[in-house]
């Protein structure tokens, strides 16, 4: 019992704490500085002494803050007085294992913040599966189970195909029939029939649109004394003069005889005809290149000599222009815009050559439309 009694007289001793005095209802002075008149508080105190090992130990000095409005309702003696400054209340088991949850819920938060981020990853690389997926599949279909069109040769081969207008197959084939110099101009191509077969054409139409595609290189320059047939004094009709001196003379007393003149080999016109209309289809004719200008063929020397007369070298006046160009089979068409510069008439002329074996484009029919 007097050990009991001495418990609960103890007091609280705190080192630096200075607890005023406080008196009873008797005015009886206390030595205690501070009383807890919650009844709760010591009993909980008792209680956690009796916490097996196996339980948490509370903080020690632990308590709620005091509340100096109640009455106290056990001795002074028996009452705890707490460290001043300290306001948490106990931590109890109960609380301490509540700890690891509130820190699982601290870490679910941060996953549900980062969540969103992940989340548009995570469908952007299912987004890029599906395609992958999907384009591997149309592959698949296609390749092995989409039934493949056979393109019958013979009809893609007679389909009308454009050609470049730039291409040099073309612009060779444009200089065979581009009759836009005054000097240059037949009607055999711009007179007023509407179709122009190349069985229409004359042998010295031919050699004539031979000689617009030699080089200059290939016209040699002689003096008319070394071609006596081409003189004017040797001339059946007295009309020719050897060279074109006399076109600018203004006079038919001019002496062709030291004239100088142009010479083509007949050769030249021999390949260029054969390659334009097809082989061993030249014919050696004197053909005429204007209406006061030819070049007279020489069978004795094998050449073309220039020859003129004294008149009028006029003609109509056309321009040409290159519009389009397309392939049928073996038939290549270029078509070409005609403007008759004396009244401003058009016409679209329509240019056929066809392809042989050799490669070669051959002259085939030029067929007229008006516009």
């Amino acid at each position: 019992m007097d050990n009991k009694d001495e418990k609960q007289k103890t007091t609280y001793n705190i080192p630096g704490v200075i607890i005023p005095a406080q008196t009873t209802e008797n005015g009886q002075v206390l030595e205690s500085s501070m009383i807890n008149t919650n009844k709760e508080i010591n009993q909980n105190l008792t209680n956690t002494s009796n916490v097996s090992a196996t339980s948490v130990a509370p903080m020690p000095n632990m308590t709620h803050v005091v509340n100096t409005n109640q009455t106290p309702s056990v001795p002074i003696e028996q009452q705890v007085i707490p460290p001043v400054g300290i306001i948490n209340p106990p931590t109890s088991s109960s609380n301490i294992a509540n700890q690891p949850t509130q820190l699982e819920n601290s870490k679910s938060k941060k996953e549900k913040q980062k969540s969103p981020k992940s989340n548009k990853n995570n469908t952007l690389y299912i987004l890029i599966i599906i395609l992958l997926g999907g384009i591997a599949g149309y592959m698949t279909y296609q390749n092995y189970f989409t039934p493949k069109v056979e393109v019958d040769p013979v009809k893609e081969w007679q389909r009308k195909r454009t050609v470049n207008t730039n291409s040099l197959v073309v612009q060779e084939l444009y200089n065979y029939v581009n009759l836009d110099g005054c000097d240059n101009q037949i009607n055999f191509f711009y007179g007023e029939s509407q179709n122009v077969k190349v069985t229409d054409l004359s042998d010295e139409n031919r050699n004539y649109l031979a000689y617009r595609q030699l080089k200059y290189n290939e016209l040699e320059q002689k003096n008319c004394s070394n071609y006596p047939n081409a003189l004017h004094r040797n001339d059946q009709v007295a009309l020719w003069y050897c060279g074109a001196g006399i076109l600018t003379s203004g006079n038919n007393n001019f002496n062709d005889e030291m004239a100088i003149t142009s010479v083509i080999s007949e050769d030249s016109i021999k390949d260029q005809a054969n390659k334009m209309f097809g082989e061993e289809t030249y014919k050696a004719k004197t053909f005429a290149i204007g209406n006061s200008e030819r070049y007279l063929y020489d069978s004795k020397l094998s050449a073309y000599i220039h020859q003129s007369f004294y008149g009028e070298n006029s003609c109509k006046g056309y321009s040409n222009k290159l519009d389009k160009a397309y392939q049928e089979g073996d038939d290549l068409t270029i078509v070409v815009k005609v403007t008759n510069n004396e009244n401003k008439s058009l016409q679209m002329f329509y240019y056929t050559f066809t392809e042989s074996d050799d490669g070669n484009y051959y002259f085939k029919e030029l067929n007229k439309r008006k516009i």
